[in-house]
C-alpha cells in the first residue's frame, strides 16, 4: 500500500483532532474537580443534611393553596416523630394575576400568574433568623369567556406554582444546610 501526500495530511489532522479532544476532556475534568461540583443529593453528606431537615417544623399558611404548599413541602422534607423540632419555617406567598395578551375582539386570552414566596428559617431556641429570602415563580394559562373553565385553569396553575415553590424551598434549605454544616 502506497501513501500519497493527501493521506499523510489526513492522518496528521486525525491525530491532531484526537489530541485536541483528549486535551479538552482532561481540561473539563480538571475544571469540574477544581470547582468542587457534586450532586446536591450525594451520599457524602446526605445523612447530615437529612438530620437537619428532619427537625424543621413548617408553620401553616392560612389558605387553600397554603395548605397544599405545606402538604407538598412536608412530603419532601423527612419528618421524625421522635425528635423535637429545632427550626421553624415561616412562609408567606402572594399571587398576582394579569393579562398576558390583550387583543381587540378576541375571546381567547392568556393570563399570567406571578407568585412571590418569602421564607424565614428560625432557630426555635434562640429565636434567631438563620436564613431568609424570597423568590418568584411565573406561569400562565388560557382564558376564555367560560367562567368555570377559567377558574379551573387558574386553580390548576396555582397548584403547580405551589408545588414548584415547595421544590424550590427544599433546594434552598438543602443548600443552606450544606453551606453551614460545620457551623451547626
Amino acid at each position: 500500500m502506497q501513501l500519497n501526500q493527501s493521506s499523510v495530511i489526513n492522518l496528521k489532522f486525525n491525530k491532531l483532532d484526537v489530541c485536541t479532544n483528549l486535551l479538552s476532556l482532561i481540561l473539563f475534568l480538571l475544571l469540574c474537580s477544581s470547582c468542587n461540583l457534586r450532586p446536591v443529593y450525594s451520599n457524602f453528606y446526605n445523612a447530615q443534611i437529612l438530620n437537619q431537615l428532619n427537625i424543621i417544623e413548617i408553620e401553616p399558611v392560612q389558605s387553600i393553596h397554603g395548605a397544599q404548599f405545606c402538604y407538598h413541602l412536608s412530603t419532601l422534607l423527612p419528618k421524625s416523630t421522635t425528635i423535637k423540632a429545632k427550626y421553624l419555617l415561616k412562609v408567606s406567598f402572594t399571587s398576582v394575576t394579569f393579562p398576558a395578551i390583550i387583543q381587540k375582539n378576541s375571546d381567547l386570552l392568556r393570563e399570567t400568574v406571578v407568585q412571590t414566596v418569602s421564607y424565614k428559617l428560625i432557630d426555635i431556641i434562640s429565636n434567631r433568623v438563620l436564613t431568609s429570602g424570597q423568590f418568584k415563580n411565573v406561569t400562565s394559562y388560557d382564558t376564555a369567556s367560560l367562567p368555570y373553565r377559567d377558574y379551573m385553569n387558574r386553580e390548576t396553575s396555582l397548584e403547580h406554582l405551589v408545588k414548584q415553590a415547595a421544590d424550590m424551598l427544599q433546594s434552598r434549605l438543602i443548600l443552606y444546610f450544606e453551606q453551614n454544616k460545620n457551623k451547626q
